[in-house]
């Protein structure tokens, strides 16, 4: 009898099956990974913004109030740039245009726009609690309209809470690493 070359057909059908089972296991395991990363990417990349135009309003001087304006077509197709303008369109993606949302930086105008097109998955923004979809932070007092915005996934949520000193903070009944909502 001469020794076997490689495998049988029984061994081929067991590794098969065993890679079909961790896949079947592993597939949903990922999926439910990267959307918990996606909506805690949009959720910090929000709080980071209010953070950012709270301090720029202080850096800017009297009279150069900096405002977050939120615009969407449905709850899951959305933007909201940071800028010195009262108002400005979020889709517009060249910094010289006049409705651009810019600000001043370094001598130069910086786009800084974020839009549901940067995450590869469903993330809805309810921006309802803010008057004409917009947060703007005063330079002189700092004071900012305050109100929730709530985050959704096909999952998961959180809620960014803004309050009138213009500091924001995140929770999530979810376990998403935030404190709880309650």
């Amino acid at each position: 009898m001469r020794p076997s070359a490689g495998f049988n057909l029984v061994e081929l059908m067991v590794v098969i099956t065993v890679t079909g089972i961790l896949l079947a296991i592993g597939i949903p395991s990922y999926k439910m990974m990267s959307e918990r990363a996606a909506i805690k990417l949009a959720t910090n990349e929000l709080v980071d913004a209010f953070s950012y135009a709270s301090s720029q309003s202080m850096l800017s001087g009297p009279g150069q109030d900096i405002s977050i304006v939120f615009a969407s077509n449905s709850p899951d197709q959305w933007c909201y740039g940071v800028s010195s303008q009262t108002s400005c369109d979020c889709t517009v993606s060249d910094p010289n245009n006049s409705v651009a949302c810019t600000v001043e930086a370094s001598g130069s105008k910086q786009l800084k726009v974020t839009s549901s097109k940067d995450y590869n998955m469903q993330i809805a923004i309810d921006t309802a609690a803010f008057l004409a979809n917009s947060a703007r932070f005063s330079s002189v007092r700092r004071l900012v309209q305050p109100g929730d915005i709530t985050i959704n996934s096909p999952s998961y949520s959180t809620r960014i809470s803004l309050n009138a000193m213009g500091l924001a903070h995140a929770c999530s009944d979810n376990g998403l690493g935030y404190l709880s909502c309650d």
